[in-house]
Formats: structure tokens, sequence, C-alpha cells
């Protein structure tokens, strides 16, 4: 077999295999860096935590007004219309 066969029956795996290894390379570096913080300064982790779970209610209350309101205005016949 020679390295133009070789490559038109396994290019595209090895490709999307090298691929693959850089997606999972460049996400857990710096997750695992992260991880790595979050353990050694517990009392960080705690106040990121709780940042995190404040910040979300919050903004779940914004998106679900943000989308009533713009599905008002974009699928409502009626919306802006005098009686």
């Amino acid at each position: 077999m020679d390295f133009a066969l070789f490559m038109e029956k396994y290019g595209y795996k090895i490709l999307g295999l090298l691929l693959v290894i850089i997606v999972i390379v460049v996400l857990a570096f710096p997750f695992l860096g992260l991880l790595k913080f979050l353990r050694e300064n517990w009392e960080v982790a705690g106040v990121l935590i709780l940042l995190i779970l404040i910040t979300s209610f919050f903004r779940r209350k914004y998106y679900q007004a943000y989308g009533e309101a713009l599905g008002r205005y974009f699928y409502d016949d009626k919306f802006g219309k005098r009686p």
C-alpha cells in the first residue's frame, strides 16, 4: 500500500482523531488548572459557587422576561395595534 492509498483510506480518520485530541487538550488544560486552584483555595470556590448561583437566578428571570417580550413582538399579530 503506497502513501496516497493509505491517506485516502485512513487520512480523514487520522485528521479527525488529531482534531479531537486538540479540542480535548484545549478544553481540559484550563479546566484542570481551575480545578487545581479551587482545590487549594476552597474558600474562593465557595464564594464563586455562591456568586454563580445568585447570578444564574437573576439571569434566568431576565432571559425569561426577554423571551416573552420578543415572543409578543414577533408572534402576536395584534401587538401595537389599536382595537
